[in-house]
């Protein structure tokens, strides 16, 4: 079941250095669940899934529930 099941924001308030790309990216970084090659594209798919891809290069948190 881990691997049908995703996780957006892997900290309840994400480390201001990342993106909301980098953060996406970072929970296949550290499981090594996506070849590196393909880290970024694939968290621009998710993001983009759930209607969050315009916000890939933000750093800044913001409500997405309106």
């Amino acid at each position: 079941m881990a691997r049908t099941v995703g996780v957006v924001f892997p900290f309840f308030q994400p480390p201001p250095t990342l993106t909301v790309v980098g953060n996406v990216m970072l929970l296949t970084e550290l499981r090594r669940s996506v070849p590196a090659k393909q880290r970024c594209s694939r968290a621009g798919e998710l993001l983009d899934r759930v209607g969050l891809a315009a916000l890939a290069d933000d750093r800044e948190p913001r409500r997405t529930d309106r």
